[in-house]
């Protein structure tokens, strides 16, 4: 039976790769680059993953042991179990989160100008654990061993949140943009012999990756290229695959023409920098950032085990979160009807990813102290975000936009009208998280909207437009 030292135990040898990232990361940031922390920073995060993936597969195989012989187990016995299990799967999913932050700072240094590529990487669905048997084994085989092939640098998806489409992505530090995405298949040969065949889109002639394939390796040399036949059906499933790769692509060259709108605005850094400086271990601590926008954090007692620190009980949280009741106040008015809260937690990884909007800059690059980030990031800090939309809705009210909300308090139609014309605004919910989750200003997101809106009106004419509008902040 697993016990709760074991997934201690996985939690913190993940963390001692983890603290190498960050400080890897951080050096990084600080301009202190070498070229083996480029080379390194994944595969140490990789084994972190597999340590992860391990404990949780185990977990998650006791589970189904246990189902199937449920009926000779005591009732009681088994409920307890089954939640303690749960408890478990849930602490490493937030332990593979905090990964998933790191992965995504790393990732973001490469794809921060490629937001058509992103766009297309967001309509995959995302995988928590890394693939298993086989095709594990060949992704990392790659990444270790094919880094700088045809002068590319190698991005390895997995260990991130937001890159899904395909396995590996190439940067061509020439030009400094992603030039092609791969999808790696992987047979195994006998004993530690595999076959990877990397299914990639290159201009024949044009792209080094197509050069370095078509310079085929003799036996003798540590790699041999060469085409390998692949079964029928993860062939189809290749070339659907690609499919979806050269679509992308197509829309990473179209998106140059795109118009680009500039809005200035304020995201909140400096309140929760603020509010993390001052946090401790009694009560949390609050400040209003923004019109409908409140940030708390709260210190619990410090524990330097990864894995104790989110196993361990959080305490008196009803006492600890009491004042919110009073400071909650100050983002309500009592002049409109539709006041509502939401309430999230920054830093949260619990899903086993970060809680992220579209388009929004991953946490680890956002503009806080080293030491209050950290802190918010590994979990040493709770921070609360306190939302009241109908601020914004307020906001946008003011400036000609109609909003319908159902009894959720979810928008179901913004739009504003011009004489017999109508601008509508879909997905509305992606705006209202840059503020609850990215932390922006409301006035930003309005001055984005109102901007796009008009651009879009000028561009219509008399006619009918349609256009997809892709946020990306800057900081």
């Amino acid at each position: 039976m697993i016990s709760q030292k074991d997934v201690i135990r996985a939690i913190d040898a993940a963390d001692v790769d983890f603290s190498w990232c960050w400080e890897c990361f951080w050096k990084l940031r600080r301009g202190e680059i070498e070229p083996r922390f480029l080379v390194d920073f994944q595969t140490r995060l990789t084994k972190a993953f597999v340590n992860l993936d391990g404990a949780y597969r185990a977990i998650k195989a006791e589970k189904n042991r246990l189902i199937e012989r449920k009926g000779r187990y005591r009732p009681i016995w088994f409920s307890a179990r089954m939640n303690k299990l749960d408890l478990y799967l849930t602490a490493v999913k937030e332990a593979l989160g905090i990964g998933r932050s790191l992965g995504d700072g790393f990732a973001w240094i490469f794809y921060r100008n490629e937001g058509a590529l992103l766009e297309a990487h967001a309509r995959e669905q995302r995988q928590l654990l890394l693939p298993p048997n086989v095709g594990g084994v060949g992704e990392r085989a790659f990444l270790e061993n094919m880094q700088g092939f045809g002068g590319m640098f190698v991005l390895y998806h997995a260990i991130t949140s937001f890159l899904r489409l395909g396995d590996v992505s190439f940067y061509d530090p020439r030009v400094g943009r992603i030039t092609t995405i791969g999808e790696l298949k992987t047979r195994h040969v006998e004993g530690n012999t595999y076959n990877i065949t990397l299914g990639f889109v290159a201009e024949i002639g044009n792209n080094p990756l197509f050069e370095q394939a078509e310079q085929a390796s003799t036996p003798d040399k540590s790699h041999s290229v060469h085409p390998d036949i692949l079964e029928a059906v993860v062939e189809r499933k290749l070339k659907q695959q690609m499919d979806q790769i050269i679509e992308a692509i197509e829309k990473q060259k179209k998106s140059e023409q795109d118009v680009k709108l500039d809005t200035p605005g304020n995201i909140h850094f400096r309140v929760l920098e603020d509010v993390v400086q001052r946090s401790h271990r009694k009560v949390f601590e609050f400040k209003k950032a923004g019109a409908g926008l409140l940030l708390g954090a709260w210190r619990p007692p410090r524990v330097e085990s990864l894995g104790q620190r989110i196993l361990r009980k959080s305490g008196n949280v009803e006492r600890s979160v009491q004042p919110a009741q009073q400071a909650v106040q100050e983002i309500l008015d009592p002049n409109l009807s539709d006041n509502c809260l939401f309430i999230s937690e920054v830093g949260n990884h619990e899903s086993g990813f970060p809680v992220t909007a579209l388009g929004a800059v991953p946490l680890v690059w956002w503009h806080l102290e080293e030491n209050a980030l950290y802190d918010v990031l590994f979990g040493h800090v709770l921070v609360l975000s306190l939302f009241n939309p109908a601020q914004l809705w307020a906001l946008l009210r003011g400036r000609g936009f109609i909003i319908e909300t159902n009894n959720r308090s979810q928008v179901t139609s913004m739009y504003r009208k011009a004489g017999d014309r109508r601008f509508e605004i879909g997905n509305f919910h992606h705006f209202e998280h840059l503020v609850q989750h990215a932390l922006m200003d409301e006035n930003a997101v309005v001055n984005m909207i109102e901007a796009t809106t008009e651009r879009a009106s000028l561009a219509a004419g008399d006619g009918s437009l349609r256009a997809n509008i892709r946020p990306r902040i800057k900081v």
